[in-house]
């Protein structure tokens, strides 16, 4: 299920490259730009909750799973956020999988822009 994951964080960051290649040559690129910026949305949403779903584990062996569907549901606590970036930061310190750390380092990301912690 996880082997799709990086081929499309490949891929995403290829198109939104282009796009904004395309969106500084392009003097009418009205619709490209619209094209691109709906994309570019979609993409905020869907990459959170697949990094979200990738961590999620059936025996909650880190002990983040309630976090992570409190994130999915978008009812984090202070607390929750810190607590949350403390197991991301661990997942990127310890010898974890590889897609296991693109998926915190997009969580943390996404925490850092909309509650501004996680980037130390």
């Amino acid at each position: 299920m996880t082997e799709w994951f990086a081929p499309l964080v490949s891929a995403l960051s290829l198109l939104f490259a282009a796009g904004g290649y395309a969106r500084s040559r392009t003097h009418d690129a009205s619709g490209l730009e619209r094209r691109l910026t709906k994309l570019e949305t979609q993409m905020e949403l869907l990459m959170p909750w697949a990094a979200a779903k990738m961590l999620h584990s059936p025996d909650d062996h880190r002990g983040m799973d309630e976090l992570l569907d409190r994130f999915l549901n978008e009812q984090l606590e202070r607390d929750d956020v810190i607590h949350l970036v403390h197991s991301l930061q661990r997942i990127l310190r310890e010898n974890s999988h590889e897609r296991d750390r693109a998926a915190a380092h997009i969580l943390l990301s996404v925490l850092a822009e909309r509650y501004g912690v996680g980037l130390d």
